[in-house]
């Protein structure tokens, strides 16, 4: 439903503290997973390694984990899903001559909630990596010029290329075997869209030593029109919800200045009724549709003693309590990178070296 912008950040936790229990998503020994996307009906899709075999998964607490249907899913593209349970990514088309070398293009999938496929080609005038088909298995070689970053509830499935720069140069929705684009000049980066089809970004205006201020906007591909959140921010997260609330968080340091020392969170916001909200201390990561978000507080991560907090309305609640001479039975929690309207939460956490995706719910 939503590209997110991955704020993470190694804390440990006490679990016996807390309402809130852990599910690991996988639990074999020569298995490591990534979260990306999860839905109300608690789904989670991201990505699998199996024996460093890379591939796309769903998960739900009724029928647990289980790959997706699809040969040769790229390894740098992530699977986002919508309520319906409809899953879209990338993949790799193979050909596949007897005589002569086989080569791979990118293309989107559309594994629907009953367990049909879809193939859908990018837009002809997009570049497209071709790739030997002995090379695909390996991310090294992967361009990543296409991703998903997003598919809504309305069947809308929301593409960006990237030029050999990692720069977003083009941008589409897919919808009913057509697309709509949106120009880069009206929208330079993008933060997903939600379930209305409204899209969330930002206009870059001005550079400086690489770094960007811009405008944090969202984009009406019906109407071709822009509405202004944010004027002259530089943004280290953002996203919003179906009812047109929007969070962000600004830094001395745009997303393109990852290494540089002012890269860090600075001042938080919620945008809704066309007010913006000074969140203070506390740091969205994601919100829902409940007037619930998840997130951290500021002088926590200047001290580097970060505690996860829900902030249900206007009340802040850790989620768990933290204990930082030890570790959960599980491992060490990475972060929460999404909630959904049911309050559940998806992150990541770390286990004998590697990483794994969890599902924490009441």
């Amino acid at each position: 439903m939503k590209f997110l912008v991955v704020l993470l950040f190694c804390f440990s936790t006490v679990l016996n503290a807390s309402p809130y229990i852990i599910k690991n998503i996988e639990n074999a020994s020569n298995q490591e997973s990534k979260p990306s996307d999860m839905n109300n009906r608690n789904e989670v899709v991201g990505k699998l390694k199996i024996d460093k075999e890379s591939f796309d998964f769903i998960w739900s607490e009724a029928a647990g984990l289980r790959v997706l249907p699809i040969k040769q899913a790229s390894i740098n593209a992530s699977p986002m899903i919508n309520n319906q349970g409809d899953v879209a990514g990338v993949y790799w088309h193979v050909t596949d001559y007897w005589f002569s070398d086989n080569t791979g293009t990118k293309q989107i999938y559309l594994v629907r909630a009953d367990g049909t496929v879809k193939e859908i080609p990018p837009p002809k005038d997009w570049k497209s990596q071709v790739l030997e088909a002995s090379r695909i298995k390996f991310s090294f070689w992967d361009d990543r010029e296409l991703d998903v970053a997003g598919i809504n509830d309305l069947g809308q499935i929301l593409i960006i290329h990237r030029d050999s720069n990692k720069k977003l140069d083009a941008m589409a929705i897919w919808e009913n075997d057509s697309y709509q684009f949106i120009d880069v000049a009206d929208l330079s980066n993008t933060y997903g869209f939600n379930n209305q089809g409204i899209v969330l970004g930002v206009k870059y205006a001005k550079e400086k030593a690489g770094c960007k201020s811009g405008t944090l906007c969202t984009y009406d591909p019906k109407t071709k029109t822009t509405k202004k959140i944010a004027e002259d921010v530089k943004i280290f997260i953002a996203g919003f919800n179906d009812k047109g609330q929007v969070y962000y968080s600004e830094t001395a340091a745009a997303a393109s200045c990852c290494c540089s020392k002012d890269f860090f969170p600075t001042k938080s916001w919620l945008r809704e009724n066309d007010q913006s909200v000074d969140l203070n201390d506390f740091i969205a990561v994601s919100i829902n549709n409940c007037n619930q978000a998840v997130g951290l507080k500021l002088s926590d991560i200047r001290n580097n003693t970060p505690v996860i907090f829900l902030r249900d309305k206007d009340e802040l609640v850790p989620v768990f309590e933290q204990d930082l001479g030890k570790n959960t039975a599980k491992g060490k929690v990475n972060g929460i990178l999404q909630i959904n309207d049911n309050g559940a939460m998806m992150g990541t956490i770390k286990s004998d070296g590697t990483n794994h995706a969890i599902f924490i719910s009441k």
